[in-house]
């Protein structure tokens, strides 16, 4: 097989990814909506005067994103470790970058647009749900009380009453989900059994490594002092109180500020095609 990219061979082999694994996919969209109904359901029976404030409804989003997510990317490639389904695998006539595209666009892409497409549904449903029941709850116990009604949230806009200048979360949290699920379908496809215990258990070892580099290591050789507005700019203590200052270049702080941003994905998805190109050898 040429590692070549083939429009028309790719599609076929999407096509064919589809009709193999629609009855699963299609159910999982399904439970997806049964265990969201569910949870906002839960959250409206033990709360009634106010359920579903920003905070909540942010958090299942994204929770729920990082979850189900990262589980259904720890079994995309989860085939190329057992034998009669690795041989199959192998054996399609596809190129190695053929089978992880169709990866990105079945486990990142649509994964993600259904998601979103189900959270925004089954959200605004129970958000008019849950205005129903506080205006009756109002009308039955205050009525001259002015309440806010309940409103969707915009997971992707700047936090409820953060001004310009307060940066927004909710995308940090969008690139973090990001390269969490491209790690878990690295490990799909590094781990033969077990890929998402493992990944979580090699993605543990990873923060606390770092944690403690930057909590020890770097305050052992550092002098005394602490950063100042973010990693790029640090404060160094004197005697009677005075603070000197050092800083990186701006043009170092914008390429190191890209690069911690949006150089992960990439490189998470590059080992994972070496990693597969080793199994079609």
């Amino acid at each position: 097989m040429k590692q070549v990219f083939d429009l028309k061979r790719w599609l076929l082999f999407a096509g064919k990814h589809w009709s193999a694994n629609r009855k699963k996919y299609l159910l999982s969209l399904v439970a997806m909506v049964a265990l969201m109904v569910i949870w906002y359901s839960f959250v409206l029976l033990i709360e009634r005067v106010n359920p579903y404030p920003e905070e909540m409804q942010v958090g299942t989003y994204y929770i729920g994103l990082a979850i189900v997510g990262c589980l259904f990317a720890s079994m995309f490639f989860s085939e190329v470790g057992s034998g009669p389904k690795a041989m199959h695998f192998l054996s399609v006539p596809a190129s190695t970058f053929e089978k992880l595209l169709n990866a990105l666009f079945y486990g990142v892409i649509l994964f993600f647009i259904s998601y979103t497409a189900i959270f925004y549904l089954v959200d605004f449903i129970m958000v008019r749900i849950a205005n129903g029941f506080a205006e009756s709850y109002w009308a039955e116990n205050d009525p001259g009380r002015v309440w806010r009604r309940f409103t969707v949230v915009n997971v992707f806009g700047r936090p409820y009453g953060g001004g310009p200048d307060v940066p927004n979360i909710y995308f940090y949290f969008l690139v973090i989900y990001f390269n969490l699920q491209s790690a878990f379908m690295l490990g799909s496809v590094y781990f033969p059994g077990y890929s998402f215990i493992k990944t979580c258990i090699s993605l543990l070892v990873v923060f606390l490594f770092i944690v403690f580099y930057v909590g020890n290591l770097l305050d052992s050789i550092m002098p005394k002092g602490g950063f100042v507005d973010g990693f790029f700019d640090y404060g160094v203590y004197e005697e009677g109180g005075v603070q000197k200052g050092a800083t990186l270049s701006n043009w170092i702080k914008v390429t190191l500020t890209y690069l911690f941003t949006y150089g992960f994905l990439p490189l998470l998805w590059f080992a994972t095609y070496f990693r597969l190109k080793e199994k079609e050898v």
